[in-house]
């Protein structure tokens, strides 16, 4: 099997968790698409010289949207660990079940603490699983919203954001 396979079998175990990991990504990122936007129209309303109501509401939803944003990624951080303890799990079991059945004619033609050692390989999967589904999701999806930004401010970034995508 190749590795990627096995990645992909890895990751399927735990769908739940990745949706979760991709719905707060997403969350996050229509939050943190309002917030440039937000701070614009308070800029515009100091510059005005008028202090108004909206200008105090627009600060208290600004601010609210940066704690929001900082307590999705907060949670997509604590399924991440969680889905790093499962792997480190399931990988301990295997390797505890496994070693006792190794037959001492099979490793004959290995080098046995190089195949032991092969279990910390855990750690590197570990690492590059939460990597690669928090910051690559947040990399996709801040290209995505960004160039929808972009496009409403006028169309020849929406040509624009066709031609990069």
């Amino acid at each position: 099997m190749s590795p990627t396979k096995r990645f992909f079998k890895l990751l399927n175990m735990d769908r739940k968790d990745i949706y979760q990991i991709f719905f707060y990504a997403i969350f996050a990122g229509l939050v943190s698409l309002s917030l440039p936007l937000g701070v614009q129209a308070i800029i515009n309303f100091i510059q005005s010289g008028r202090v108004s109501v909206s200008w105090v509401v627009l600060v208290i939803f600004v601010v609210l949207g940066v704690a929001l944003v900082g307590f999705l990624a907060f949670m997509q951080l604590r399924i991440t660990e969680n889905l790093q303890q499962k792997i480190f799990v399931r990988s301990s079991f295997e390797f505890a079940t496994r070693l006792p059945k190794i037959e001492f004619k099979e490793l004959y033609n290995h080098y046995p603490p190089e195949l032991a050692n092969r279990f910390f390989d855990t750690l590197t999967i570990q690492k590059g699983t939460s990597k690669l589904l928090v910051d690559f999701s947040a990399a996709i999806l801040q290209i995505i919203f960004g160039v929808i930004l972009l496009s409403l401010y006028h169309p020849f970034f929406m040509i624009f954001g066709v031609f990069l995508l």
